[in-house]
């Protein structure tokens, strides 16, 4: 696992704004191509187990991420207090090896 991984939280919004410290507005470039997996339950062990399953598919389906993991939350704590229905989708933008 990396040590100090860049972790970034992105949040949908109608329109960019203005930056306010931390806090960044900015558009995502549009992924041309990418592996996805769901889970459902909670967030611990979750991403980690989720991750190791997508890295491990793309392998031998010979692929490579061609971009930075995304995460995307389905259903929430905000939408079911029952950690067991969270629904997170991962998406990692991949490309085909080249052989």
């Amino acid at each position: 696992m990396e040590a100090n991984p860049d972790v970034e939280i992105a949040v949908p919004v109608g329109a960019l704004g203005d930056d306010d410290g931390e806090f960044i507005y900015q558009e995502y470039p549009e992924v041309e191509l990418a592996a996805v997996v769901c889970f459902s339950g909670p967030y611990d062990g979750g991403y980690d187990a989720a991750s190791e399953t997508l890295a491990r598919w793309m392998e031998e389906q010979g692929y490579a991420f061609a971009g930075p993991l995304r995460g995307h939350v389905i259903v929430s704590a905000y939408e079911d207090d029952n950690p067991e229905n969270w629904l997170t989708e991962l998406q990692a933008p991949v490309a085909k090896n080249q052989k």
